[in-house]
C-alpha cells in the first residue's frame, strides 16, 4: 500500500514538473518509477497534456520517449495536440505529429485539433501532416 503512495506522488510530482518546464525532476520522477501516463484527477490530463500546454518539448520529448502516450484523451476528449493547437505551441505540434499525433481524433465536442487551432500558421502545420490513425 505504501508503495502506490509513493508512486502517487511520484507521479504528481511529474505531473507538476512537466507543466513547469523542470527536466531535470521530470528525468527524477522517471527514474524512480513514476507513471509517465498518470492523470490529473479532475481533469485526467497526463504530464504529456501539461507539456504540451505550456510548450515544453525537452520534457514531451523525454515523456515520449519513455512511452508517454501522445494521443491520451481527458476528461474533454482532448489530445496533447488539442492542447498545443488552442495554445499555439507550432513546434510542439510539428513534434507530437511526428510522433504518432492524430490530427482526426475528436474531443467530446466532436472538435478536432485542427478546429481548435489558435491562428492560421497553426492550422497550416496540422493540415500539411498525415496525422491519422491506422487503418
Amino acid at each position: 500500500m505504501l508503495s502506490n503512495v509513493v508512486r502517487g506522488v511520484r507521479s504528481a510530482l511529474l505531473r507538476n514538473a512537466a507543466m513547469g518546464g523542470l527536466l531535470d525532476v521530470v528525468q527524477s520522477m522517471i527514474e524512480r518509477g513514476a507513471d509517465v501516463n498518470s492523470k490529473t484527477f479532475l481533469f485526467n490530463m497526463t504530464p504529456l497534456h501539461l507539456a504540451s500546454f505550456t510548450g515544453q518539448e525537452a520534457i514531451a520529448i523525454t515523456l515520449l520517449d519513455n512511452g508517454a502516450k501522445v494521443n491520451a484523451v481527458n476528461r474533454f476528449g482532448w489530445t496533447p495536440l488539442h492542447m498545443a493547437s488552442k495554445e499555439g505551441k507550432e513546434s510542439m505540434a510539428a513534434l507530437l505529429l511526428d510522433r504518432g499525433a492524430w490530427i482526426t481524433i475528436k474531443d467530446m465536442g466532436q472538435r478536432t485539433p485542427v478546429d481548435v487551432a489558435k491562428n492560421e500558421a497553426m492550422r497550416e502545420i496540422l493540415l500539411r501532416s498525415t496525422g491519422s490513425p491506422p487503418t
